[in-house]
């Protein structure tokens, strides 16, 4: 995660909903279903470049979880590759 702006990078958006922070590189500036938008947290690559990995997004339910370890967690269903991460 950049904490500013570089070539090929897009904005993180951070979503809170009083329980929860939700990240994703869509902006809604109106939120998205009960996530009220936050701000940007950071910068990121939308496709792969060398020594980037993915950054998962997994949901359970109630919460997310976020990890640039691609696999299986107990309980959590994975979502999608939200955006590649310098590790």
């Amino acid at each position: 995660l950049r904490s500013e702006k570089a070539p090929e990078t897009i904005p993180l958006y951070q979503y809170f909903n009083k329980r929860e922070h939700f990240y994703t590189v869509g902006y809604f500036p109106l939120g998205i279903e009960n996530y009220k938008l936050d701000g940007i947290l950071g910068y990121v690559y939308p496709n792969k470049t060398p020594e980037t990995v993915p950054l998962g997004r997994y949901f359970n339910g109630l919460d997310h979880y976020y990890e640039t370890y691609i696999a299986n967690y107990t309980g959590y269903k994975f979502e999608s590759i939200e955006c590649y991460v310098f590790t």
